[in-house]
């Protein structure tokens, strides 16, 4: 989600799908704040300052709001796109907050979960200790999520993507009660990929996620 409080961090979390896109070319990575846009030709630019510049202009609505369910029910609309989100891990890192009528946000991230072999959803909110989902919405969505973590910084997310592997690890990053519960073992890391990659290509992704969750620069 590019809107509202997130588009002060973009950059952090465009560098952080960088890292991601370099070394598990499967995924797929989209921005959604008034209209749904899709960055991944541009993050597969080798260098991080050329995928950024390329990925900040593919995407116009930084700071245009957020219209969370309409987006959502437009990524699902489109077969290709959707098809990026079957039997895969989905990662969503928005806050959550959608303006005005939430049935259609509540309706679509339904409808995702069923889709997804899991759905995370990772808000930077969560960098309060004394976070807690309030808004209809959220509360809503919380029986269709596997996990809801904390998205408030790279290295956060970082450790979420390391703790897929293992249901208990990922339960242990939890930020809230009432989370639909992760019953199977998840595959490792680049379970985010369609197909099983080459063993060194493992090793790259987690080693890279490794050095973002100790802080250091991808």
């Amino acid at each position: 989600s590019g809107g509202g409080g997130l588009a002060s961090t973009a950059q952090d979390y465009l560098r952080f799908c960088h890292t991601v896109v370099q070394h598990a070319p499967d995924v797929a990575v989209f921005t959604f704040a008034t209209r749904l846009s899709a960055i991944t030709p541009a993050l597969r630019r080798r260098k991080l300052s050329a995928a950024l510049e390329a990925a900040s202009r593919a995407v116009d609505d930084w700071d245009g709001g957020t219209r969370i369910g309409p987006c959502l029910a437009r990524f699902l609309s489109v077969p290709r796109c959707a098809g990026f989100a079957a039997g895969a891990v989905v990662l969503v890192i928005s806050d959550g907050m959608e303006r005005g009528d939430s049935s259609e946000f509540v309706k679509a991230v339904e409808r995702l979960s069923r889709l997804a072999w899991r759905l995370v959803w990772a808000t930077p909110l969560a960098a309060d200790p004394n976070f807690e989902p309030k808004t209809k919405a959220m509360l809503k969505i919380l029986p269709s999520l596997d996990a809801l973590v904390d998205g408030s910084c790279t290295q956060r997310l970082s450790r979420v993507l390391l703790s897929l592997a293992d249901p208990v690890a990922l339960q242990a990053v939890q930020v809230a009660n009432g989370v639909g519960v992760v019953n199977e073992p998840l595959q490792p890391i680049t379970a985010l990929s369609a197909h099983e990659p080459q063993p060194q290509l493992r090793a790259q992704v987690r080693g890279q996620l490794e050095r973002l969750v100790v802080g250091d620069q991808p």
